[in-house]
């Protein structure tokens, strides 16, 4: 490389693989939720097959979950590891043994909260990566890359920062071929965003007019579903909308799990790879500008 400034060190493979593994055993026993469908849902009595507890259970103990976690500061929010105990954590009982069914939500909130990127300790702040990247900045030779060269105003955010963390790595390791990749990589994240059609549901004016659109998105003749026939299919399952928030609601929170999940596996197999000098997990930015906020990123040894 380049540069010989130390990068920001990171958590070790056994104790990356500790984490993983106690994940695994939250989601293995999570994994009928998460990849339930709603068609099954209303067609096979989902609720009742993998939930034992009420709908209005499961959303007021959801509901207060977020806006507890929302009223704390950042530091708060962190559970302490060492009180969990290491690698796997003991929860109080989440499903039932002998049916599997949830049998609590709080600790289902818990554990979800626990088994969060941000909670495992897993990544590597930005800012603290630009500055070991950076380090060398006065020992750099040659016209620096500027990120703000290859976007207008119309560019998002994402790639700003994306931009800015592949010309500090094309500095550190002292590559200078990297204008036309972050030209490229900026194209084609907007081409990917201009493809975004949205909700077909945020456009409805009511379930009518939502199965409707829907049925010509899908390319289907709707003439052929009544307009009676959609009514009815609606005025049935109303009466079943408070269990089909709670049970959307379960999968929706552990939809972050995994995401960890695929984070950390990819992150483990990097720290195996004998060729990889560096590599770690890195907040780009806020979530709630955008969930695409999180990256990896390694470093091939020098030959």
């Amino acid at each position: 490389m380049a540069a010989s400034f130390p990068l920001p060190v990171t958590q070790d493979l056994s104790t990356l693989r500790a984490k993983l593994q106690g994940l695994l055993q939250f989601l293995r026993e999570a994994l009928s939720i998460s990849s339930a469908h709603t068609v099954d849902f209303y067609t096979e009595s989902v609720w009742k097959q993998l939930v034992d507890l009420p709908p209005e259970t499961v959303l007021g103990v959801l509901r207060r979950s977020a806006a507890e976690a929302e009223a704390r500061s950042p530091e708060a929010r962190l559970l302490v590891e060492a009180e969990m105990g290491s690698g796997i954590a003991n929860f109080p009982q989440i499903f039932c043994e002998t049916s599997q069914k949830l049998v609590s939500v709080e600790a289902f909130a818990l554990a979800v909260r626990y088994y969060s990127v941000q909670n495992l300790g897993i990544c590597t702040p930005f800012e603290q990566l630009l500055t070991a990247l950076r380090g060398n900045q006065k020992q750099r030779t040659g016209e620096n890359v500027k990120p703000d060269e290859f976007m207008n105003l119309k560019k998002s955010h994402e790639v700003q920062v994306m931009s800015e963390l592949i010309s500090s790595i094309a500095d550190y390791c002292g590559i200078k071929q990297v204008r036309e990749f972050v030209r490229i990589f900026s194209d084609l994240l907007l081409f990917c965003s201009d493809r975004h059609v949205g909700k077909i549901y945020s456009k409805s004016s009511s379930f009518l007019d939502y199965a409707r659109k829907s049925l010509k998105k899908l390319g289907l003749d709707e003439s052929k579903l009544p307009e009676k026939v959609i009514m009815d299919y609606y005025e049935k399952y109303k009466p079943r909308m408070n269990e089909l928030e709670a049970f959307n609601m379960l999968k929706v929170v552990l939809a972050p799990c995994i995401e960890t999940l695929i984070l950390l596996d990819r992150l483990c197999y990097l720290k195996e790879q004998e060729n990889i000098a560096w590599s770690a997990l890195v907040k780009l930015f806020d979530p709630v500008k955008s969930p695409r906020c999180y990256a990896i990123i390694a470093l091939k040894k020098q030959q």
